[in-house]
């Protein structure tokens, strides 16, 4: 993503099991930007783990909603 020269305004690191406590402070940061309009939109970007050589990239548009 630095590559790309994304705008990355933070980042987290949760494992595989997580509790919704772990979350709140992610929850937050979007409650406060959303209700700002800080940012057109949100996406979430993170690996899937496949072995120990490779991991597979995803993303995710967190907002706005979207059907999918």
């Amino acid at each position: 993503m630095k590559r790309a020269k994304a705008n990355i305004v933070g980042s987290i690191h949760i494992g595989d099991s997580f509790t919704e406590e772990e979350l709140l402070p992610l929850y937050s940061y979007f409650d406060q930007a959303v209700n700002q309009s800080e940012y057109t939109h949100v996406s979430l970007y993170f690996n899937y783990f496949k072995n120990s050589i490779a991991q597979i990239p995803a993303a995710v548009q967190l907002m706005p909603l979207t059907q999918e």
